[in-house]
């Protein structure tokens, strides 16, 4: 095998279509070497639950907890507005770009684990569009940091990290010679 490898096009990898892959043109990234030298930002640590009660104002925190109210407060721009609770105290979510779907998803008495950024709002911690997931399931915490990419508008970060998983799993399988004599 060659360098050649470091050369592979991304539009060569799943998931990449035109859409996806003049997107990553856009951002400089065309092939595997230009990829592996998109270094993240910085990373989210999903790898431990923090009760609501130790919940510090912006630092990122997984939470689980129970639905205790849902609903839609009416203004000017409606917001969906949701309390959680875990036994240590209660957590206000708000969504304010939401969908009827979304809202009829949240409900009472439902288990919820969320991840975001916290800020306290009048005295208590507060989540603007947290991740999050509905469900009694046990949550898959992450078993490392999250990567958190810079993209353009239109590429989530699921796919940076999925392509990057790819392309680390790729050398993985074909290292490039040069790597291999110099060990």
């Amino acid at each position: 095998m060659s360098n050649n490898i470091l050369q592979l096009p991304l539009r060569q990898f799943k998931g990449v279509g035109p859409k996806v892959f003049s997107k990553l043109e856009s951002m400089g990234l065309t092939t595997v070497e230009d990829l592996l030298f998109h270094f993240p930002l910085r990373y989210q640590d999903k790898t431990r639950l923090t009760c609501i009660g130790e919940l510090r104002e912006g630092i990122d925190a997984v939470v689980r907890g129970t639905i205790r109210a849902s609903g839609i407060a009416k203004g000017r721009r409606p917001t969906l507005i949701v309390k959680v609770d875990d036994g240590t105290g209660l957590v206000t979510l708000r969504f304010f770009h939401f969908r009827r779907a979304q809202a009829l998803q949240l409900r009472v008495g439902d288990t919820i684990t969320l991840f975001g950024q916290p800020r306290l709002v009048g005295g208590g911690p507060e989540f603007a569009h947290p991740e999050y997931t509905v469900g009694d399931r046990e949550p898959q915490l992450e078993t490392a940091l999250t990567p958190v990419y810079p993209v353009t508008e239109g590429m989530g970060q699921s796919t940076m990290r999925n392509l990057t998983q790819q392309a680390l799993t790729y050398l993985a399988q074909n290292p490039p010679e040069d790597l291999l004599t110099g060990l």
